[in-house]
């Protein structure tokens, strides 16, 4: 049974009378092409960059209680997969096991990159890494932090991030986190 059988047979997604919810909160499905549009356009500078990332973190982060019941119940490493996968962020996977000292993922098709592709030579997957940094933080009981290292926008094959505390991650890469951080 895939994740969104689950989750409707569960009841923790509900379609009912004009609403969504996942998790017992509130969501939407709409076209991404307008909303990556709109990020983009107010991603044009660092400071933006933040607050696109530490709102997406922060948000993910509230809803610690729900999302940290689900997480208890699975392995760390697949429910932060299945997790970015069934938002609708591109398909998400490990490149370096979870317990490693830089916990490194993939983002394959990621349609921040397909709507963006050849309009900007920076990393553009800001919500992304804010919503990895929050589910990776509950899964793992950690504050971590996502960084976006590659990004297939600028013609790299897929999109990487690096996920560590912010401590390690300035240590290592100061300037990116000048940018996204």
């Amino acid at each position: 049974m895939n994740l969104l059988d689950a989750l409707l047979m569960s009841r923790k997604m509900k379609f009912e009378d004009g609403s969504i919810t996942l998790y017992g909160e509130s969501v939407a499905i709409l076209p991404l092409e307008g909303f990556i549009m709109y990020a983009s356009k107010i991603a044009s500078d660092k400071s933006t960059t933040k607050i696109l990332y530490s709102t997406m973190r922060n948000s993910m982060l509230e809803q610690r209680n729900k999302l940290n019941a689900e997480s208890k119940d699975n392995d760390p490493s697949g429910w932060i997969c299945d997790s970015i996968n069934l938002y609708g962020f591109g398909k998400m996977r490990y490149e370096k096991p979870l317990s490693s000292q830089n916990r490194t993922m993939i983002l394959e098709c990621s349609p921040f990159v397909k709507i963006l592709k050849g309009k900007s030579s920076a990393p553009v997957d800001h919500i992304v890494r804010g919503a990895l940094a929050g589910i990776a933080s509950i899964a793992t009981g950690q504050e971590l932090h996502a960084l976006e290292t590659d990004c297939a926008v600028s013609g790299r094959e897929n999109c990487r991030f690096i996920l560590d505390s912010k401590e390690k991650l300035v240590n290592e890469f100061r300037e990116l986190c000048e940018m996204q951080i």
